[in-house]
């Protein structure tokens, strides 16, 4: 490509220039041209020489616009690529440059324009930059389908797995409107409208989740990310990923329902309930042994078991219990029936047990520490006892026991 600012050039010699050359007058018609500027932007079959710019390129956009009275002042341009869609709609892109064009008394007359074809390195550049963002998202994740806008041409492409995702035919052609459309209208519709357009008018990369229906009727959530492409400052299109979340969703629901059935299972039950880790700390208590000691969860757990509220104080009792917490981590029942202090510092005997949890491996993972009030059928052994005391005193005075 040339370089500097040129002085008068021997015209005869333009249309045999390697390099594709235009010279434009004032008024933007083109005065001399090369036969490669011709053939590369396909313009073989027209009449160049006295055409306007706009007449053979459809306009002058505004960066482009300011760039050429730029250099009718004597200010060159640097060099940049543009977009060019010919007329069987082959995309191209070639990289320009602008500089004054001036006659031999150095008067500027016109401008010179110098292209060159890049679209083979654009391309690579291109395919590279959507790879790499789709490479990066894939490789987080499993069944990831990927989208691809073209701005330019208003086109939009899905791979196989968003096309299964969608539950539509392989030879599917979606358009923006068609697949703003799968999604559930209302909240979900509105999300995903407003993120594309906000990543066309604004640049803003996205990621939501919304819920979708599909070509079959079927109701699924996803998650659908998009990203602008620039080049060169200019936003030319918007690539992405989009992956459907429905199992995991349904999972969560199943775990969250089985919590609040345990929760429910765990509070109703009229003994006392704990669960420990293996070094006997309190990890959850049930309603009912909060209830008989007076206390509120916060106050329970993350304490360690043995420091709990309704034990008697001395200290070999503690040294007791952490003993059976050791136990009973490596594995050993431990029963027996104990005494425990309520609310009001009453004594209250329970028979108390304490087991070890284990995983699917085998390995013990928590401690289940459960609690039964027995005050009446202590009161019940004590009646017995006594009854039987008096039996026998009974029996030893009697004269048969003779």
């Amino acid at each position: 490509m040339l370089r500097g600012t040129p002085t008068v050039t021997l015209n005869y010699l333009v249309k045999q220039l390697p390099t594709a050359t235009a010279f434009i007058n004032k008024n933007y018609e083109v005065v001399h041209v090369s036969d490669k500027w011709i053939n590369d932007f396909d313009f073989d079959n027209r009449d160049v020489i006295g055409r306007n710019l706009t007449e053979l390129f459809g306009g002058v956009d505004k960066d482009w616009g300011k760039a050429l009275k730029d250099c009718l002042k004597g200010v060159a341009s640097g060099e940049s690529v543009h977009q060019h869609i010919g007329a069987d709609g082959t995309v191209q892109w070639f990289e320009w440059q602008n500089i004054p064009w001036y006659d031999e008394k150095e008067n500027i007359i016109g401008v010179i324009l110098q292209t060159e074809d890049v679209t083979e390195r654009i391309n690579v550049e291109l395919q590279a930059e959507k790879l790499e963002t789709l490479l990066a998202a894939k490789s987080e994740i499993t069944d990831v389908g990927s989208w691809e806008f073209d701005l330019e041409r208003n086109r939009l492409q899905w791979c196989e797995i968003t096309k299964k995702i969608h539950e539509v035919v392989p030879t599917y052609e979606p358009n923006i409107d068609t697949a703003i459309n799968f999604y559930k209208e209302g909240y979900g519709r509105n999300t995903i409208a407003m993120a594309f357009d906000n990543a066309i008018q604004k640049g803003e990369a996205y990621e939501v989740s919304c819920e979708l229906i599909t070509a079959k009727g079927n109701e699924i959530t996803v998650i659908a990310t998009g990203k602008p492409i620039f080049k060169k400052g200019k936003l030319i299109g918007l690539v992405g990923t989009f992956r459907d979340i429905t199992p995991k969703i349904k999972s969560e629901l199943k775990s969250k329902r089985q919590e609040r059935h345990f929760k429910s299972i765990f509070n109703s039950s009229y003994q006392f309930t704990g669960i420990l880790d293996t070094q006997g700390t309190f990890l959850e208590i049930n309603e009912t042994a909060l209830l008989f000691s007076g206390l509120k969860e916060e106050e329970v757990v993350s304490k360690k078991f043995w420091e709990a509220y309704w034990w008697p104080i001395p200290d070999y009792v503690k040294e007791g219990l952490k003993e059976i917490i050791r136990a009973a981590s490596e594995g050993e029942v431990m029963r027996s029936e104990i005494v425990v202090l309520d609310k009001d510092k009453n004594p209250i005997p329970v028979d108390f047990s304490l087991k070890p949890v284990y995983d699917e491996h085998g390995n013990i993972f928590s401690l289940l520490a459960e609690g039964r009030m027995i005050k009446e059928m202590v009161a019940a052994r004590r009646k017995l006892k006594e009854s039987e005391k008096k039996f026998r005193a009974l029996y030893e005075l009697s004269p048969t026991s003779y």
